[in-house]
């Protein structure tokens, strides 16, 4: 509502100054057009022979013709100064509306540009607490998470006692062409991959016990393979990170974050691409 107010007051402001311009133009091309006349009208009387009055109405307009030069120097010169305010009032109210349309727009894209960007580091540097405190449903779609889980297994108990809802989507352990494909990236046999995955149900379980068993916890398999890891809060908030073909110590695929309150097509996107995989 402030913003709303001071946006209102330097309209008025501007306006304001434009109308004392106008008026000030009008003044001054009046003054000029007067004294224009007067000087043509006593060039015209001084010249006529039987006109006895002719001194006086010099004197005259002579007076005159001096007192409104200078006043239309200085109306001319004030309405230079008020166009400059309002050139320059009108500057900075665009200048303004540059950079909240830059800020946005580097709010919109400051994913890309994280100096976090990649997905150990962003892990790693992420307010986890803070983002599950601020949230109810959770949904995690990835091929395994169990060290993540083992880290943070007292941020995800708290999230549960407070009632929130976890979801994980992970890969089918007995489809041997999604285990292939998974094992082939971190060059690991596929009963590694199996015992991860497995690993994960087991650590959840665990913490939804030590959770009292309030909130609660969803596990689905995945028919569907997926080739990107996804995290959603309560559909607002969108963290993912694409699967590499190979990894040789840690993932350097970026991570990126999105609001969804400002990204209608990525909120429609993931949404249908979760339904896909839960199905």
């Amino acid at each position: 509502m402030l913003k709303i107010q001071s946006k209102i007051n330097e309209y008025m402001h501007s306006e304001f100054l434009k109308n004392v311009q106008k008026f000030l133009g009008l003044i001054s091309a009046i003054s000029a057009f007067i004294l224009v006349g007067l000087y043509f009208l006593f060039s015209y009387l001084l010249n006529k022979k039987d006109f006895t009055w002719s001194t006086t109405f010099f004197s005259l307009g002579k007076d005159i013709s001096n007192a409104l030069i200078p006043t239309l120097i200085i109306l001319t010169v004030s309405l230079l100064l008020l166009k400059s305010l309002t050139d320059f009032f009108t500057n900075q109210r665009d200048e303004k509306l540059i950079d909240d349309i830059a800020r946005r727009t580097l709010d919109d894209i400051k994913p890309y540009f994280s100096n976090d960007w990649k997905t150990q580091d962003f892990f790693k540097n992420k307010n986890w607490r803070l983002l599950f405190q601020n949230h109810k449903k959770v949904t995690i779609v990835t091929h395994y998470f169990d060290s993540w889980l083992s880290s943070h297994s007292k941020i995800l108990e708290a999230f549960l006692k407070k009632g929130g809802e976890l979801e994980f989507i992970l890969p089918d352990e007995n489809n041997v062409e999604h285990l292939k494909i998974i094992a082939s990236r971190f060059n690991q046999p596929e009963s590694h991959i199996k015992t991860k995955i497995n690993n994960c149900k087991t650590k959840l379980n665990g913490i939804y016990t030590k959770a009292n068993r309030k909130g609660t916890i969803t596990i689905t398999n995945s028919t569907k393979f997926h080739w990107n890891f996804f995290m959603l809060f309560d559909e607002k908030i969108f963290i993912i990170s694409p699967y590499e073909g190979s990894v040789e110590v840690s993932s350097d695929s970026p991570a990126l974050e999105f609001n969804l309150a400002k990204n209608e097509q990525v909120k429609n996107w993931i949404i249908k691409e979760i339904q896909s995989l839960r199905s």
